[in-house]
């Protein structure tokens, strides 16, 4: 399976990425996962080589599962990504089963170098073999990388190739609300994401 990768990032809160990425994402050539539930991948990746000598696929996995769930059922994620009160009655939200994405999260890995990168497109390709996607026309990973910083700090070592969309709506009008969520989701959000 070869796949080119696209981040989506934004200037100031409120451009409006996660509207973009779910249009986007109905594309049958995108594998995406909603909003950006893994938008502290990167660090937390850091700081798991830092603390385990070696990630073996069954250490990514249940890493994954601890300080990611939400990938699995968005209703794991604090803050304001909206998928957890999805529908007319406010009630519903995304979710795989936890079985088949692990089956398939090994089932990508399987003879693969367990780095970022591979565990990466092994998250979204067990998200959408769980929801019985269709992989023939897929060529893109649209990844929601919400953070510039990111973005140029990790992202492009694993994807040089990769493209970058940055958005950005009424920066002077969301800066002190972009202030904000950074103070509070950082550190309410960075160990339980």
């Amino acid at each position: 399976m070869k796949i080119k990768l696209v981040a989506l990032s934004l200037f100031i809160s409120g451009a409006g990425t996660k509207l973009f990425q779910s249009q986007l994402g109905n594309s049958t050539q995108i594998m995406t996962l909603p909003s950006y539930p893994l938008l502290y991948f990167y660090p937390h990746w850091k700081d798991w080589k830092k603390k385990y000598k070696k990630i073996s696929v069954s250490k990514a996995y249940s890493l994954i599962i601890k300080h990611h769930r939400s990938v699995i059922d968005s209703r794991k994620i604090p803050g304001f990504n909206g998928l957890n009160n999805l529908g007319k009655k406010k009630d519903k939200s995304i979710k795989v089963s936890e079985k088949k994405f692990k089956k398939y999260f090994f089932e990508y890995l399987k003879e693969k170098k367990v780095d970022s990168k591979n565990v990466l497109i092994a998250i979204h390709y067990a998200f959408h073999k769980s929801r019985k996607e269709n992989f023939k026309k897929i060529k893109y990973i649209l990844f929601h990388v919400h953070n510039f910083e990111y973005y140029k700090k990790f992202l492009l070592s694993d994807f040089p190739d990769s493209k970058l969309i940055l958005i950005t709506r009424n920066p002077l009008e969301n800066f002190w609300r972009r202030a904000y969520t950074n103070n509070e989701i950082e550190k309410n959000r960075y160990d339980y994401s």
